[in-house]
């Protein structure tokens, strides 16, 4: 018998090492599952960086954000809420939240569950894509910002907090 929710959807599976990657913001960013793939139910991504790498302050208007630790340790600001991140840690980002992160350890592995699905998209469009295993190591090269940046930010309704 095969499964069909009605959708088209279908069970998947994506192997170790596999899935599309995008280098973006200096992170390898590894999509597991999109909101293709899951009827817009969610996205998930496998995000990795070296220490020093961050994400500044900013908000979502269309998503809420988990984080699984897999290796590693990141430091996450969510509203009030300052904390350390460890491996079997798991973190909750409401949607509309301000958060921002930075990488502590010399390496942080961690999944991204992204509800609803959509936002992992703004990583590719953000991004380029690559086949490395590994995220980049410093010297980075300067962030050059795509041509359609506003474009970027308004789709993905992502918003930069200024003074946080």
């Amino acid at each position: 018998m095969t499964f069909n929710a009605g959708k088209g959807l279908v069970p998947f599976v994506v192997e170790m090492g596999e899935g599309y990657k995008d280098i973006s913001a200096n992170m390898l960013v590894r999509r597991l599952a999109s909101a293709d793939q899951t009827g817009g139910e969610f996205g998930l991504i496998e995000m990795s960086g070296v220490r020093g790498i961050s994400a500044g302050a900013h908000r979502h208007g269309n998503e809420a954000e988990s984080f699984y630790m897999l290796e590693g340790e990141i430091r996450v600001f969510v509203e009030d809420l300052e904390t350390v991140t460890r491996p079997g840690d798991f973190l909750y980002i409401p949607r509309g939240a301000r958060h921002k992160f930075s990488i502590e350890s010399s390496h942080a592995r961690f999944l991204c569950l992204i509800t609803p699905g959509g936002f992992e998209d703004f990583f590719t469009a953000m991004g380029k894509p690559t086949s490395d295993a590994y995220p980049p190591n410093p010297p980075f090269p300067p962030f050059i910002p795509p041509d359609n940046l506003g474009d970027i930010v308004e789709r993905f309704n992502w918003h930069p907090v200024a003074d946080w």
